[in-house]
């Protein structure tokens, strides 16, 4: 499923971008529907170094403390590193997305992160599967209202799915 997510927010990149993504593996597989394109990578996933990419694009770690057995980087050099770069394009994955607390995540060391990586995104996407959707977790990273295209699939809650459309969100449903 995570490789549907994935394929599908990877339509939505263009050559020569530039791309945050956050540490979640539904994000990250993103690029390997990327590959053959020339784009910009600003990440705090370490995971990135092992993937295939296409000889001129640029791949930017933010460095800071590494979190292990996630391989995440964070801390203040990373927040500083997301505070001075804007990207055409954010895909991000999240532990919840719910009407009332907006997107989430649980790791309180990546919440500031990915809040600034929204803060300065051109357009937001978010992957989340049906696990996700109607949930929230510990700490609040974005309104609802951020999102621009919401990618889950077909097992998610139609009536959340509706709220959400309310909110000017681009809701795309994968069949799995």
């Amino acid at each position: 499923m995570k490789y549907l997510l994935a394929q599908k927010a990877a339509q939505y990149i263009s050559s020569r971008e530039t791309i945050f993504i956050n540490t979640s593996s539904t994000a990250l597989k993103t690029l390997a529907f990327l590959k053959d394109i020339p784009i910009n990578v600003m990440t705090n996933n370490t995971k990135i170094i092992n993937m295939e990419h296409h000889p001129q694009s640029t791949i930017i770690l933010t460095g800071g403390e590494i979190r292990y057995p996630k391989g995440t980087l964070s801390g203040d050099i990373a927040i500083e590193s997301f505070s001075h770069a804007r990207s055409d394009v954010t895909i991000i994955g999240c532990s919840g997305i719910d009407i009332e607390t907006g997107i989430s995540t649980s790791l309180i060391h990546e919440a500031r992160i990915n809040r600034k990586m929204i803060e300065n995104s051109g357009k937001l996407i978010v992957v989340a599967d049906y696990r996700k959707i109607g949930n929230s977790s510990n700490f609040t990273i974005g309104e609802i209202s951020n999102i621009d295209i919401l990618i889950t699939d077909s097992y998610a809650d139609e009536k959340v799915l509706d709220e959400i459309e309310k909110q000017g969100v681009q809701v795309v449903q994968v069949t799995c």
